[in-house]
């Protein structure tokens, strides 16, 4: 099962908890796989539309899912996918 990494700001919304087990071989499939277990965090995950907020980074075993398939992006039993805040300056 690919493991949930959550950043410690989201923790908060899943239990405090700092890893999640998901099922599925999509990151897709990983978010959809957690709605009903932690429907807190699954509700910062996304904007009213249904999109994934603009600030959340997810990568996969230390690569940007942006740079690779997207939510498409393959996981496997042994991917960490990373939930992390954007960060932004000025």
């Amino acid at each position: 099962m690919p493991t949930i990494r959550l950043d410690q700001t989201l923790r908060r919304f899943a239990g405090n908890l700092e890893s999640i087990k998901a099922e599925g071989s999509t990151v897709a499939e990983v978010l959809n796989s957690i709605k009903n277990e932690h429907p807190e965090l699954n509700m910062k995950l996304y904007d009213s539309g249904g999109n994934l907020q603009k600030w959340l980074t997810i990568w996969v075993d230390q690569e940007n899912i942006r740079f690779m398939d997207d939510l498409a992006t393959k996981v496997n039993a042994s991917s960490d996918v990373y939930f992390l805040l954007g960060g932004s300056g000025g």
